[in-house]
């Protein structure tokens, strides 16, 4: 009798291992469009239940981060949803500019994939909360450097980029550049704190 992993856990080892070589099968994988959104949907509760849930556990509320706002569960997986689905459009749209060759559904798949690891490191950092608290920060610091390393990997191999460097300074590049159009957006609108 042979001890077999999960499909799932075999996916996500060869996807921190290898994750441009991983790309191609993750985008060619034989599920339809629907699938791939219900994925979305289903990290976006996870995602939600790991960032706010605990919290709740603990008595903390959920607030926006910067603000005084408090969200509830609904409301922040709207809101992950919604920054899956635009992180989705970039990884599209960015690496098309740059002569990429990765498709939207690609693209979501990919964010898709990534939230999942993301999901699975922070189920790994709560482990070492709960048994192993003087370790968080490394392996805090460790999970970091892993998700730049899937997220960079999954990006060059769904656009067939050959360089990871400057595919990981793209991703610095469009961050920062989404993250100023965000404030100048809410800027727009909210107006400014003081």
């Amino acid at each position: 009798m042979t001890n077999r992993r999960p499909p799932l856990l075999d996916m996500l080892i060869e996807s921190v291992r290898d994750p441009r070589a991983f790309a191609p099968r993750l985008v060619g994988w034989p599920v339809n469009s629907q699938i791939v959104w219900m994925a979305v949907l289903l990290m976006s509760v996870l995602s939600v239940l790991l960032v706010a849930g605990l919290p709740a556990l603990m008595g903390i509320e959920a607030t926006m981060p910067g603000t005084e706002m408090r969200l509830s569960p609904i409301a922040l997986t709207g809101v992950q949803i919604g920054a899956m689905v635009l992180s989705a459009f970039a990884v599209f749209r960015v690496g098309a500019i740059f002569g990429g060759t990765g498709s939207f559904d690609g693209a979501l798949r990919v964010v898709a994939w990534l939230q999942f690891v993301m999901v699975a490191f922070n189920l790994v950092q709560l482990l070492v909360l709960l048994l192993l608290a003087p370790l968080l920060g490394i392996v805090g610091l460790a999970s970091i450097i892993l998700i730049a390393w899937v997220g960079t990997g999954l990006i060059a191999g769904l656009h067939g980029f050959k360089s990871l460097p400057v595919v990981f300074a793209g991703i610095i590049g469009t961050m920062f550049a989404f993250a100023f159009a965000l404030a100048l957006i809410g800027t727009m609108l909210f107006g400014v704190r003081v």
